[in-house]
Formats: C-alpha cells, structure tokens, sequence
C-alpha cells in the first residue's frame, strides 16, 4: 500500500496515486538551499520497482534535481541494498 505524503510550505507533488486523487505518493520540496524528494513507499527501490523503467527514470531524475544536475553526486543509502547495487 502506497503512503499518502501531506505537502505543505514549499513542497509539490511530483508523482499522485494511479485512481487520479490528488494523494501525493512522490513529492518535492526545497529547503533553504537544499532540495529534497520523498517517496511514500520503499518498493520504488526494490528488485521488481526497479525493473520498471519509468521508476527508474524517476529514481534518475530526483537524483539529478537533488543534487543541482552535478555529474558525480556522492549518495548515502541505508538498508536499501538493491538500489545501492543499481546505482
């Protein structure tokens, strides 16, 4: 079961739930100079998330914009070996 994430401030929904609600399952938000993506759910990075190309792809992309688009930005994961092993 997907998580419901509540935005508030300078959040924004990046992903919603598939029955078109306005529940946000991805979001965004920026934080001073800081940016953040939060995901409502871990099977984004799990073996069978990771075989969709467009999770990827959404993966790929809340990397990129985290991390100001730098070409080799230096990632902390925890507990999430399979997606340790596809980055």
């Amino acid at each position: 079961t997907w998580g419901e994430l509540i935005l508030l401030n300078n959040s924004f929904p990046i992903l919603v739930n598939a029955q078109g609600a306005r529940e946000a399952i991805v979001g965004g938000a920026t934080m001073g100079k800081g940016k953040i993506v939060a995901f409502g759910h871990d099977g984004f990075f799990e073996k069978e998330g990771l075989k969709n190309s467009q999770t990827r792809q959404l993966i790929n992309n809340a990397i990129l914009w985290t991390a100001n688009k730098k070409e080799k930005p230096v990632i902390l994961i925890r507990d999430l070996e399979v997606l340790a092993d596809y980055l």
